[in-house]
């Protein structure tokens, strides 16, 4: 599953991270919540089926990354 769910979705996202991050770059690059962002990605992924019977589509995923990953991103809270 890992190979055919997890890696190609991380690859993407590391791409788009790594833009969001370089010089001019949306998001700070030295965010803690960046190493749990592929594990929320995946995860919303896959819980919205189980919890709501419907699929996180286009709309869903957009959605979630503009309230939940990007404030996350963009304003690092230091960890304890």
């Amino acid at each position: 599953m890992r190979e055919q769910l997890a890696d190609p979705a991380d690859e993407v996202l590391d791409r788009v991270l790594q833009r969001a991050t370089d010089p001019g770059g949306e998001i700070s690059g030295h965010t803690p919540a960046r190493a749990f962002s592929h594990q929320l990605m995946l995860a919303v992924a896959l819980v919205r089926p189980l919890m709501e019977g419907c699929q996180a589509d286009e709309e869903y995923l957009k959605s979630f990354v503009d309230a939940v990953l990007l404030p996350a991103l963009e304003h690092p809270v230091p960890l304890p």
